[in-house]
C-alpha cells in the first residue's frame, strides 16, 4: 500500500478505473437513484499530485432553476456524489479497500451562479480518511473556454460514515427507570454530571455555561427542556448573546441532552466528539432573558447520534417567546466512558 497506485497509470487506464467505478452506479437498476443522472455526467479529469481529485460536470438542461441556472438541489448532490467518489478515487489511489458509506453530514455555500450549458470544475480534496469517518472538502468553478478555472459556484463539505455493514440501530428508549424517580433525585443526578464536567481539570471554553445549565423536564413525547440565562460575558456589541456563544450551547445542550436521555434508560454514559453542528439564528436574545432550549434526539445508533434542538426566549410568565435559533449536532461516539 505505497500509494500512487492511480497517478501510475496512463490517462487511458485512469479513466478505465473511473468507468469500472461508475459503472454499477449508472447501469444497473437496483443503483438508480435520484443521483443517477448526476452520476451518468460526472467526468474524471485527473488526480493532482498534492492528492486533489479534479472531476467536471456539465449543467444540463434537467438541472435548471426557473432562472435557467443550476438548480440550488442539483449542485448539493453535485457535492454529495463528486465528494463521494472522490473518496472512492482515493482509496484506489493508496491500494486500499473502499468501504460503502453513508452521508452524516453536507453543507454546501453557494457562490455565483452556474447557468444550464456551462461545465463544472470539481476540485476534492480529503483531509482525513479515518476508520469510520471521512472528510471531504470541494470547490466547484465554472470552466472558462480556454479550459481554465471560472468563477467559483460553490464550495462544499462532506462528512461520510464508512462501514463494513449497516450498524444496527439503538432501541427505543425507556423511559420509566429515570422518570420514577422524585423530582429531587432527577436533580440530584442531573448536579452529579454537571459539577463533574464543571471540575477544574475538565473546564473548557463552554465551562460558563456548564454552570449555568438548568434542566426541566423530559416530557411523555421525549423532549428535554433546559434553561439557560444569557449573561453579560455572552453578550455582543449590540448586547445581544453572541452567535459564538449560541452556538456552543447548542454543543453544550444537545449534548447533556443526550446523556439525561442515556440516564432514563438506564444506560452508560459515554464519551463522544462532534462531528458536525449548524445553528441557524432566527432573532435576537438580550443579556439577561433566559433562553428554553427544547432538545431531541432523533437517533442514537452504534456510533452516530443525531441530535437536535429549538431554542426560545422565556416570557415572564414562564411561557415560550420568540425562536431565538435552531440547532443540529452530530456526535460520534467512542469507546471509553465517563
Amino acid at each position: 500500500n505505497g500509494g500512487g497506485h492511480l497517478r501510475r497509470l496512463d490517462a487511458a487506464a485512469q479513466q478505465a478505473v473511473w468507468s469500472d467505478l461508475m459503472f454499477p452506479l449508472t447501469n444497473h437498476a437496483h443503483m438508480a437513484g435520484f443521483d443517477t443522472e448526476i452520476m451518468k455526467g460526472l467526468r474524471f479529469v485527473e488526480i493532482t499530485p498534492d492528492r486533489h481529485i479534479i472531476l467536471e460536470i456539465k449543467v444540463g438542461n434537467y438541472a435548471r432553476n426557473p432562472m435557467d441556472n443550476a438548480h440550488g438541489g442539483w449542485i448539493a448532490t453535485v457535492v454529495d456524489a463528486a465528494t463521494a467518489m472522490s473518496k472512492h478515487l482515493l482509496a484506489y489511489e493508496d491500494g486500499h479497500p473502499n468501504a460503502p458509506e453513508v452521508s452524516a453530514s453536507i453543507n454546501t455555500t453557494y457562490v455565483s451562479a452556474a447557468p444550464v450549458g456551462c461545465t463544472l470544475i470539481v476540485d476534492s480534496f480529503i483531509p482525513k480518511i479515518g476508520r469510520q469517518l471521512a472528510f471531504v472538502d470541494c470547490v466547484i468553478c465554472r470552466k472558462n473556454e480556454d479550459g481554465s478555472r471560472g468563477a467559483v459556484v460553490a464550495t462544499g463539505t462532506h462528512i461520510l460514515f464508512l462501514f463494513g455493514q449497516l450498524s444496527p440501530t439503538a432501541k427505543v428508549m425507556d423511559l420509566r427507570h429515570f422518570n420514577s424517580l422524585p423530582r429531587e433525585e432527577q436533580q440530584a443526578i442531573w448536579h452529579s454530571i454537571i459539577d463533574m464536567l464543571a471540575f477544574e481539570e475538565l473546564a473548557g471554553f463552554d465551562i460558563e455555561l456548564y454552570k449555568d445549565l438548568k434542566f426541566i423536564e423530559i416530557t411523555d413525547d421525549r423532549r428535554v427542556i433546559m434553561e439557560l440565562l444569557v449573561r453579560p460575558y455572552a453578550r455582543n456589541p449590540m448586547d445581544n448573546a453572541h452567535g459564538g456563544w449560541i452556538a456552543t450551547a447548542v454543543d453544550l445542550v444537545t449534548t447533556m441532552a443526550k446523556q439525561i436521555l442515556a440516564l432514563a434508560d438506564g444506560k452508560p454514559l459515554v464519551t463522544d466528539v462532534s462531528v458536525s453542528i449548524s445553528t441557524t439564528y432566527v432573532s435576537a436574545a438580550p443579556v439577561g432573558c433566559t433562553l428554553i432550549f427544547e432538545n431531541t434526539v432523533p437517533k442514537v445508533g452504534a456510533q452516530l447520534a443525531f441530535l437536535a434542538c429549538k431554542i426560545y426566549r422565556k416570557n415572564d410568565d414562564g411561557s415560550k417567546g420568540p425562536v431565538v435559533a435552531t440547532g443540529t449536532h452530530i456526535k460520534y461516539r467512542v469507546p471509553s466512558k465517563l
